[in-house]
C-alpha cells in the first residue's frame, strides 16, 4: 500500500500585530514518504476574520514550487519556492501584499522496518532538517500601511526547520504521526518573529480503482502553535502567536506517476491573536510528478 502524508510541514507565514498565524495546509502531502524523486506544485489558503479597526478579512494564498531528489536509498535533498499573495479587506477597502517568499532547504533521513517477510505492517521514520533562507522581500514598516507584520512575505531572517514523521502502514490503509518545527532567529532591525510548532494525527484507506487508478480519503487531527513575536525593543507583543486545534479531511488520488491531494480543515477550538482573530478555515492541495 501507499503510506499517505497530509502534510504538516508545507509552507509558513508568520503572526503579528492583531493577526493570527497563518501555517499552512498545503504540505508535502503523498511526497514525503514515497521513494521516487519528485517534482511538485502545492498551494494553500487560509481565511482569518477579526473585528478589531473595524470588520476585518485577513486571506493568505501562497503557492509553492517544490522538487525532491533521493542522493542515496535513506537520504533525500529538497528545495520549495513560496510565492504569496495576501489580502486584507476592511470597511470595503483592500490592500494586497505579494511576491516570492522564503526558499526551504531540507536533507532527510528514512528508515523503514518491517515485522515479517511480506514487508507487511511497516513501519517508516522520516527525519528532516534544514534552513529557511530570506530570499523573500521583508517588509518591517507596513504599520504604516496599517498591515500587520505577518502580511511580509519574506521575514528577513534565517530559520531552522526539523520535520519528524512516523508512519505505520497494513494492507491498504495506515496511520501517520508528523511534525513540524520552525525556530527563527532575529529579523533585519531586531524584530523576531515567533518560533512555531505544528502536529498532525493521519489516518487513511486506500482503494484501488482499476489497474491504475487509485483513491485515497484521509481524516486526521492537527494542532499547530504560533509563540509571540518580540519587537524591536525587546518586549513580547500581545496581540500575536496562538494555537488552533483543527479537523482536516483529504481526499488523494494517484494516477500512474501522478497524485493529486485535495484537503480542507476547519478549527474545532482555537485562540489566535489573544483572541482577537478567528480562524475560518484552510485549504489545500498538491500535484506531485514522480520520475
Amino acid at each position: 500500500s501507499i503510506l499517505l502524508i497530509t502534510g504538516t510541514a508545507g509552507v509558513q507565514a508568520f503572526a503579528c500585530d492583531r493577526c493570527a498565524s497563518n501555517m499552512g495546509l498545503g504540505g508535502l502531502g503523498l511526497a514525503q514518504l514515497v521513494e521516487r524523486h519528485q517534482l511538485g506544485l502545492i498551494h494553500s489558503t487560509a481565511r482569518y476574520q477579526s473585528n478589531h479597526h473595524g470588520n476585518t478579512d485577513d486571506l493568505f494564498h501562497i503557492a509553492e514550487l517544490g522538487a525532491s531528489w533521493y542522493a542515496a536509498k535513506s537520504l533525500r535533498l529538497s528545495a520549495n519556492l513560496p510565492v504569496q499573495w495576501n489580502q486584507r479587506s476592511q470597511n470595503g477597502q483592500r490592500q494586497t501584499v505579494s511576491g516570492v517568499g522564503d526558499l526551504r532547504v531540507m536533507g532527510y533521513y528514512r528508515k523503514t522496518m518491517t515485522f515479517s517477510t511480506s514487508e507487511e505492517p511497516r513501519l517508516i521514520l522520516d527525519a528532516g532538517l534544514g534552513l529557511k533562507l530570506p530570499t523573500g522581500k521583508y517588509e518591517a514598516k507596513l504599520g504604516e500601511q496599517e498591515l500587520p507584520e505577518n502580511f511580509t512575505i519574506g521575514n528577513g531572517c534565517i530559520g531552522a526547520i526539523a520535520q519528524p514523521a512516523a508512519g505505520l502502514s497494513w494492507d491498504n490503509g495506515g496511520v501517520l504521526l508528523s511534525g513540524n518545527l520552525v525556530f527563527h532567529f532575529p529579523s533585519e532591525g531586531g524584530y523576531r518573529f515567533g518560533n512555531q510548532f505544528s502536529a498532525q494525527l493521519t489516518a487513511y484507506r486506500e482503494w484501488r480503482l482499476g489497474s491504475r487508478f487509485r483513491m485515497v480519503p484521509t481524516l486526521g487531527m492537527m494542532w499547530e502553535h504560533s509563540a509571540r513575536d518580540r519587537m524591536t525593543n525587546g518586549y513580547l507583543s500581545a496581540s500575536t502567536g496562538g494555537y488552533g486545534v483543527l479537523l482536516p479531511l483529504g481526499l488523494g488520488f494517484r494516477w500512474e506517476s501522478l497524485y493529486l491531494n485535495l484537503q480542507y480543515a476547519f478549527p474545532v477550538a482555537q485562540q489566535y491573536a489573544s483572541g482577537d482573530t478567528e480562524l475560518q478555515h484552510k485549504l489545500g492541495s498538491q500535484l506531485h510528478f514522480f520520475f
